[in-house]
């Protein structure tokens, strides 16, 4: 564990390196993207019985795909924490937020 001595030099180093305004928009973009992890779970179950009538198919399927949801959830974060580790974050964080926008359904029929 680290003493408070090391978490103040990192808590300095982190203010010489960010402007305040940098570091809240930082904050700001990590925490819209952990609101629409959220957000994209409530809208969809809720609906499934929607999405079984309009797209004509089984409940099994529409469970199925829920099934399939969670379990991306729950594996991308152990395929994206080494990444972002060899791989900058931000490009990282940018990539999944284009990713998640282009495939994410457009509501229209």
């Amino acid at each position: 564990m680290e003493s408070s001595s090391e978490l103040d030099e990192i808590r300095s180093r982190i203010q010489e390196r960010w402007s305040r305004l940098q570091r809240f928009t930082i904050l700001g973009v990590i925490s819209f993207a952990a609101f629409l992890l959220v957000m994209t779970d409530t809208v969809y179950l809720p609906s499934m019985i929607h999405i079984q009538q309009d797209l004509d198919t089984t409940e099994l399927l529409v469970t199925l795909s829920v099934a399939l949801f969670a379990f991306v959830i729950g594996l991308m974060p152990l395929l994206w924490g080494p990444l972002s580790d060899a791989i900058a974050r931000r490009w990282l964080l940018v990539l999944s937020m284009a990713f998640f926008t282009a495939i994410k359904p457009s509501g229209r029929r």
